[in-house]
């Protein structure tokens, strides 16, 4: 989900020393300085909303508890999406764009889940 998030790989060589290899150190260390944004994926940034990024970063955040007890399960992972993107399809109902459905809707975004293309 963190891959998804930033469109980065688990670990590279590329990031800087004081980033350190690892993906998820990055990610969560960006949580923690309120540097979120600054390493998300463009496409996520343009075609999502704060509070939608927000809720799907804090669940991949809890996904990357060192203990397995503390993570959310599969089904815990998938309701969770489930729900946000239900929220999300509920806040563009009114939306006169088209296409709305923010990071988490409309046709692409669901197939890297694992759900079927709308």
């Amino acid at each position: 989900m963190v891959e998804l998030l930033t469109g980065q790989k688990a670990i590279s060589s590329i990031r800087s020393q004081d980033q350190g290899k690892s993906l998820a150190t990055n990610f969560l260390q960006s949580i923690e300085e309120n540097s979120l944004f600054d390493i998300l994926d463009a496409r996520v940034l343009n075609e999502g909303r704060k509070e939608e990024i927000m809720a799907i970063a804090q669940l991949a955040r809890r996904c990357l508890y060192l203990n397995g007890k503390r993570r959310p399960t599969m089904k815990e992972v998938a309701a969770e999406l489930e729900a946000i993107q239900g929220s999300s399809v509920q806040d563009n109902l009114g939306d006169t764009r088209g296409g709305g459905g923010g990071v988490l809707g409309g046709t692409r975004t669901p197939q890297l889940f694992g759900g079927k293309k709308n």
